[in-house]
């Protein structure tokens, strides 16, 4: 992990979609083969947006998604997460 990098944005990427294409289309650059999520699924309508970007960033570049938010409405209904293919 020492030679990790973290890379922060400023950018909305909910809202921009084409910019978190963009950003992640550069699969040169390693560090950009994950997102890493916490404390992001408060809320049943903005994890269903959250969601459904995950979702396509994840199929259009590849992206490993980890999240740590245990026990946390939506992510501990089976049945909410099979909707998006989370196991």
């Amino acid at each position: 992990m020492k030679d990790s990098k973290v890379i922060y944005s400023a950018v909305n990427f909910l809202e921009n979609y084409e910019a978190s294409s963009a950003f992640f289309a550069d699969q040169t650059d390693s560090s950009k083969n994950y997102v890493l999520l916490g404390d992001m699924f408060y809320d049943s309508d903005f994890a269903e947006l959250l969601f459904s970007w995950l979702k396509r960033i994840q199929e259009k570049h590849e992206i490993c998604v980890l999240v740590g938010d245990p026990d946390r409405h939506p992510l501990s209904e089976a049945e909410y997460l099979k909707k998006y293919g989370i196991s």
